[in-house]
C-alpha cells in the first residue's frame, strides 16, 4: 500500500492523486506560493468558507493562513509528497 494512502486511512482523511492537477491562480490568495513551498501544501479548491488543501501529512501547520482568514475552515486531503512537489515545481511566475 502506498504511504500516502496509508496516511490518509490512518488519519481518516480523503486521499487524492494530483496527476494533471494545476492550481487555480486565485488559490494563491489564501496560501501564498512561498508558504505553500515551505509547508509543502497545495491549495486545491474553495467552496464557501472551506478551503481544501492537499498535504502529505494530516496536520500541516496552517496557523499563518488562519491568522489572515480566521473565518476560513481548512479541509486536508492527503496526497503523495512527490506529487505535491511536482505540482509546486510546475508553478512558474507566481509571486508570493
Amino acid at each position: 500500500m502506498d504511504d500516502a494512502v496509508r496516511t490518509a486511512m490512518d488519519a481518516g482523511l480523503p486521499y487524492s492523486g494530483l496527476r494533471d492537477f494545476t492550481v487555480d491562480a486565485r488559490m494563491w490568495h489564501y496560501i501564498p506560493y512561498r508558504t505553500a513551498l515551505e509547508l509543502r501544501v497545495v491549495p486545491m479548491t474553495l467552496v464557501g468558507d472551506r478551503l481544501q488543501v492537499v498535504s502529505a501529512v494530516p496536520s500541516p501547520d496552517l496557523r499563518r493562513v488562519l491568522a489572515h482568514f480566521p473565518a476560513l475552515r481548512i479541509d486536508v486531503v492527503i496526497a503523495p509528497a512527490a506529487e505535491i512537489d511536482r505540482v509546486l515545481a510546475g508553478v512558474h511566475g507566481t509571486e508570493a
